[in-house]
């Protein structure tokens, strides 16, 4: 990748722009940057303007993902194409978070879907493979269990503390559930009775240590331990 003219592009760039490194100057400079580096597509929208980027780094990295051919694995995936060699299969996984409705819809009728979910999109229309709708109807199953165990959790009030326990994402992941949802927590279950607020821990290392800390912090009687793991 070093050896392609997009990327020794970008290594003069920077080096011809030392100001990028002062988001404040770069407004001062252009005051039109927040409106040029605001790139919006369906469902999803990105600010650039507040980064160390200007218009010719941004028209350089897309020629560099142009030569590293990073829209067609793009299309490759979302048109479920064995883009995973070592298991031989497709990376449908996505798919899981549309609207069951629709996606079973899909496979019964065996119809072609827009993997964009956008009516402009020009990719190649994507046909449901038949094995979807169990594996559909699993995951809502599991989801429905969680949501039932986590209900009991939430109503049972000899349970005060909850401990997590995972490495990197099943530990950052529930990390930010936590956080993003917290204004949304107010002591109450669906039917206005109020319960009593869990503490929650989190343990996310291999050194006895964390743990230690963790348990002097609660009762074992009244505590809750989770082990969160993606594989």
């Amino acid at each position: 990748m070093q050896s392609s003219p997009a990327w020794q592009i970008l290594i003069q760039l920077s080096e011809s722009h030392p100001q990028l490194c002062d988001v404040r100057g770069m407004f001062q400079l252009d005051p039109a940057r927040a409106e040029r580096l605001y790139l919006q597509a369906p469902y999803i929208s990105a600010d650039l303007s507040r980064n160390w980027i200007n218009s010719e780094l941004l028209s350089a990295l897309k020629q560099l993902a142009h030569e590293r051919e990073v829209e067609a694995a793009r299309d490759a995936l979302l048109a479920g194409d064995l883009v995973n060699t070592t298991e031989h299969r497709a990376a449908l996984h996505y798919l899981l978070r549309w609207p069951a409705d629709s996606i079973n819809e899909a496979v019964r009728q065996k119809q072609q879907i827009d993997p964009y979910l956008d009516p402009q999109s020009k990719a190649a229309p994507l046909t449901l493979p038949a094995h979807l709708h169990a594996t559909l109807q699993d995951v809502l199953c599991t989801r429905a269990e969680m949501l039932a165990f986590a209900e009991l959790v939430r109503q049972d009030e000899q349970i005060t503390d909850v401990v997590n326990i995972g490495i990197g994402g099943s530990d950052l992941g529930p990390q930010l559930a936590l956080q993003a949802l917290d204004a949304f927590n107010q002591g109450v279950d669906p039917a206005g009775q109020k319960i009593l607020p869990k503490r929650f821990h989190f343990v996310s290392s291999l050194d006895p240590q964390e743990l230690m800390s963790v348990l002097r912090q609660v009762r074992p009687q009244s505590t809750l331990f989770l082990v969160a793991s993606k594989s």
